[in-house]
């Protein structure tokens, strides 16, 4: 009983480590012209609740060696959702869209290293690229480093 309430804290603490939440801006705005994320900043004061209620992302690291950026879809307006795959999301929609930044993103130190898997497979700029996708009725997951295949 001691060994599995270990387990399941350490897995609770695991998952909370890795689900550090971050403000996207979308979309065309003055300094960002192209399609995707303009910017991503995290939080200041995890204890501000108006600044916690705007996080609309977190970056998910996956057992695979994969790291996903996963977007809020409830948190996003109707534009940055539009915006932010370049088309509305329908039911038909679901399986042919794309996350595609059209112009590269250099990340925050923080951002950067929270997207490591390994030192080896840490990003400092989200290129300017289409990115694999998966959309659900919560969530746009955008994998930004590819799982690693053994």
């Amino acid at each position: 009983m001691k060994q599995t309430l270990t387990t399941l804290f350490l897995v609770c603490l695991s998952t909370s480590v890795f689900s550090q939440e971050y403000r996207l801006e979308i979309g065309s705005r003055t300094g960002c012209t192209g399609r995707g994320i303009c910017t991503i900043t995290s939080p200041t004061d995890p204890t501000n609740k108006t600044a916690e209620s705007t996080n609309n992302a977190s970056i998910i690291k996956a057992v695979n060696g994969s790291a996903i950026l996963k977007v809020y879809r409830e948190k996003l307006t109707k534009e940055e959702s539009d915006r932010i795959l370049g088309a509305p999301i329908i039911s038909k929609s679901k399986e042919t869209l794309e996350f595609t930044m059209e112009e590269a993103l250099v990340l925050p130190e923080e951002i950067s290293t929270q997207t490591a898997v390994t030192r080896s497979r840490q990003i400092n700029v989200l290129e300017a690229k289409t990115y694999p996708t998966v959309i659900t009725d919560a969530y746009i997951n955008i994998t930004i480093i590819a799982p690693i295949h053994k």
